[in-house]
């Protein structure tokens, strides 16, 4: 996976998916229902942003925040799928006093991260991580090098 460019395809659908709930918001304000793909749509676009910081900010919470902030409101279908499983594994995520990048990631493939997972999530996450440029920037905000 490597960065976008601001012309993608990808945020032109995002750019497009908007102006589509925008009508949707009209003819709401009109009297007509919200149609069942627009609460879908919202549903996922809404997903894709970053949770805002909490008052007592778990490790597990800032990695999802901070990689949601770095691949944006837009990011590539591998992304998405990282950030999913990054939200559902929570407060399960590999994250204690001394990980750093190369520990967190190699977790995923020692440790059983996912709670009933007999589908090979944790194999997925380590997979993606090996893709995605993103990752090390946000390894870096989490675990910055003087502490490794």
């Amino acid at each position: 996976m490597t960065s976008k460019t601001k012309g993608s395809a990808l945020a032109a659908l995002y750019r497009a998916s908007n102006a589509a709930l925008d009508e949707v918001d009209q003819l709401r304000a009109d009297g007509f229902p919200q149609p069942l793909w627009a609460e879908s749509m919202r549903t996922a676009i809404g997903e894709m942003g970053a949770p805002d910081v909490a008052e007592n900010e778990q490790p597990w919470q800032k990695l999802i925040r901070v990689y949601a902030e770095e691949i944006g409101p837009t990011p590539e279908p591998e992304q998405a799928l990282l950030l999913k499983l990054f939200k559902e594994a929570g407060e399960n995520l590999p994250i204690w006093p001394g990980t750093c990048h190369e520990v967190f990631h190699s977790q995923f493939r020692k440790i059983d991260i996912f709670e009933n997972s007999v589908d090979g999530k944790e194999a997925i996450v380590w997979f993606l991580l090996h893709l995605d440029d993103f990752f090390p920037r946000v390894a870096a905000k989490m675990w910055p090098a003087d502490n490794n």
